[in-house]
């Protein structure tokens, strides 16, 4: 796939996202091999970015990318995903439908 463009210098392809996380008016993107870059973009902005892959946004402070997440709890509320780091992030209650059906397009399952 191709290289998302963040910044003038900042390119990523979206399977080096782990997940992004919103610090009010700068992003912060945590990336696979552990570093993190922080940027002046908005979740709304990156959301826009980001369209089209596997990364989708899972509450107000939160950006997922779905070929990382190693568990998906469907049992509990709010549902919540563990990520392959160990990280736990849960869902907000409107955003829970619009993320199960992302999901299903990369097969992710609940359980």
């Amino acid at each position: 796939m191709s290289s998302l463009k963040f910044l003038r210098n900042v390119e990523l392809k979206p399977e080096e996202i782990l997940f992004v996380e919103s610090d009010i008016n700068y992003s912060r993107i945590f990336l696979c091999s552990g570093r993190q870059i922080i940027i002046a973009k908005t979740l709304k902005q990156i959301t826009e970015i980001v369209k089209g892959t596997s990364i989708v946004r899972v509450n107000r402070q939160v950006m997922l990318n779905a070929c990382y997440i190693k568990y998906l709890s469907n049992s509990s509320f709010p549902q919540t995903a563990e990520l392959m780091d160990g990280k736990t992030i849960a869902f907000s209650r409107r955003r829970t439908l619009e993320v199960q059906y992302h999901l299903k397009k990369y097969s992710i399952k609940t359980f």
